[in-house]
């Protein structure tokens, strides 16, 4: 018959401590690892969705002026009051001259901006609004009176469309300097590549 031999005392406990810290704290590291990994990438998933869901229009030749708002409107099918019109939930980057338009709430889209718009087409019209100032004309008398800006020439409105069909997730250089003077017109626009 064989006996099992069982020590006892302290020496048997010290063993037993180093022999399962070690152990535990390689386990609890590991989780801890996996709980950080499977957050992070939770996180970069989630940006990139949201990325993805957006429409982002870069300002680009606006020349020595600097750009103070920005409006977006929609106008799409008409109504015994003429087209019906829809102001757009926009966030103007103004350090990088970036509209960003998340249209079709968090969701993957296509929006076709048309000069045919109205009617029964389903189809709208994107209608871009750009106020900017003029550095260069001295408004120090008109004292914030946005009528005497206009006047001196200190800021003026660009408002025109925006033709095309547009992706979320994609980037669109526009062209400020582009729209001529008239009922219609049309801003350049063109996709920046990825």
């Amino acid at each position: 018959m064989t006996e099992s031999v069982q020590i006892q005392g302290k020496p048997h406990m010290i063993y037993n401590m180093i022999v399962k810290i070690p152990l535990q704290r390689i386990l609890l590291l590991g989780i801890f690892s996996l709980g950080i990994v499977f957050l992070f990438g939770m996180v970069i998933a989630d940006a990139d969705t949201t990325e993805k869901s957006y429409i982002t229009f870069k300002m680009t030749n606006t020349g020595d002026d600097d750009i103070l708002r920005v409006s977006l409107m929609k106008e799409g099918e008409s109504s015994k009051y003429g087209m019906a019109r829809q102001e757009q939930n926009i966030e103007f980057l103004k350090e990088s001259g970036e509209i960003r338009w998340n249209p079709c709430n968090d969701n993957a889209c296509m929006i076709f901006s048309s000069p045919t718009a109205g009617g029964k087409t389903g189809r709208d019209q994107l209608i871009l609004t750009i106020t900017l100032s003029n550095p260069r004309v001295d408004l120090r008398s008109c004292l914030g009176d946005p009528t005497c800006e206009r006047l001196k020439g200190g800021t003026y409105t660009k408002s025109g469309m925006l033709d095309g069909i547009l992706y979320t997730g994609k980037t669109y250089i526009v062209s400020v300097s582009s729209l001529k003077a008239g009922i219609g017109e049309a801003f350049e626009m063109q996709e920046m590549p990825a």
